[in-house]
């Protein structure tokens, strides 16, 4: 499957094209129907912008769902340059909306193309953004003396900690990529004499973040 990126934190950017500013908004979004809320909010901010065009991709896979919309400019003008530029990125779960202040000189279908591209780009590149990796969500209990060796295992390795919980036990909660699963599970089965085995693995998506881990199933 093609990794795909989400959207963590929303941005906006502004270009000028002969005195037309084209003003883009990216939000994350956890479906669809959070597209028209997004699309209202935006109305709100520039309640007397004449064009407010929009794409979204929701989900990946067979699952992923699309939609765009020129709001007003000529046919595929605007919602496709922008999805395409979304999809070019392998983008998801996000919605960009590009706002555009007429000045008074057509750009012609070319030139509007561009002008929602260039929009949509800028916008994104201001964007947090971040790839999601194919792994597992793996959790363990086990002794505190075990828990010391798991610890160096863990510096070796690309897992995270996600969680961790103190008790009579160690209770942690990792998440592991794909290829490395395996492997890191039959180390610590063998460098805590079969003492800590997972208690359960699941496959998910992970997104590494400054302050810990978002799950993407």
């Amino acid at each position: 499957m093609e990794q795909a990126f989400y959207c963590i934190e929303g941005a906006k950017e502004e270009i000028v094209r002969k005195k037309s500013r084209f003003i883009a908004r990216v939000d994350p979004i956890s479906g669809k129907e959070e597209v028209p809320l997004f699309l209202e909010k935006v109305r709100r901010l520039y309640w007397d912008a004449r064009h407010h065009c929009h794409a979204f991709v929701s989900g990946t896979g067979p699952a992923r769902q699309t939609g765009c919309s020129d709001d007003g400019e000529p046919a595929k003008t605007a919602g496709r340059p922008i999805l395409d530029v979304m999809l070019g990125r392998n983008l998801t779960d996000a919605c960009v909306v590009v706002t555009r202040y007429f000045g008074g000189t057509l750009l012609g279908t070319g030139g509007l193309v561009r002008a929602y591209q260039d929009a949509a780009l800028a916008c994104l590149d201001k964007a947090k953004i971040l790839p999601c990796e194919r792994g597992h969500r793996v959790e363990y209990l086990m002794e505190y003396d075990d828990f010391a060796r798991v610890r160096r295992i863990m510096e070796e390795t690309a897992a995270v900690f996600v969680e961790t919980e103190y008790g009579q036990f160690v209770r942690v909660l990792l998440a592991v990529p794909e290829a490395e699963t395996e492997r890191m599970a039959g180390r610590i089965l063998s460098d805590t004499a079969g003492r800590a085995s997972p208690l359960a693995i699941e496959e998910t998506g992970f997104i590494r973040q400054e302050k810990g881990v978002l799950w993407k199933n």
